[in-house]
């Protein structure tokens, strides 16, 4: 009974090619829209959840200019004037740029393409470990920088000491 109905419905495909490509692609189409659409709720409301409060911590979005860099002067406005804010702090991605560090000891050269500018306050809200710095706020001018390990391997070597120096 199934080879019956199974061969009746290839010569049905067959004898209507046009409907039979319609049908089969209007299905493709939508079944692949409807898998899109669901990949971009789940990025939508997917959280981070390596870091420590996850649930507490938000992201503001400029929704006039469609964007989340935000001015930094707002940030400490935040803090101020409304008591539910316990700490903020600016996130700028950088993109589209690359950066190549050296080191004029080793001569050694790294290229960074994910840049991140933020203040102090970063550490505080998000739960991050510092494994070597100069003093207890990375950020002391604007000179200032944090690499993460792997680009600190490959510009200091065997150079780094790990700890408080």
């Amino acid at each position: 009974m199934i080879r019956f109905n199974l061969k009746l419905a290839i010569r049905n495909l067959i004898k209507n090619k046009a409907y039979s490509i319609l049908i089969i692609g209007g299905f493709a189409i939508g079944f692949a829209a409807c898998l899109l659409i669901g990949l971009f709720y789940q990025t939508e409301t997917s959280v981070n959840e390596d870091f420590a409060n996850y649930k507490q911590i938000y992201r503001l979005y400029d929704a006039k200019k469609t964007r989340f860099n935000l001015n930094y002067n707002l940030f400490p406005i935040l803090t101020e004037n409304y008591p539910e804010v316990i700490d903020a702090c600016p996130l700028d991605y950088g993109s589209g740029f690359e950066i190549t560090l050296r080191n004029d000891e080793t001569h050694a050269n790294t290229l960074v393409k994910h840049i991140l500018s933020t203040t102090n306050n970063f550490f505080d809200i998000f739960s991050v470990d510092i494994v070597a710095s100069l003093s207890d706020n990375p950020f002391n001018g604007k000179e200032s920088i944090v690499l993460t390990g792997t680009v600190a391997k490959k510009l200091f070597g065997s150079q780094i000491r790990w700890g408080k120096a």
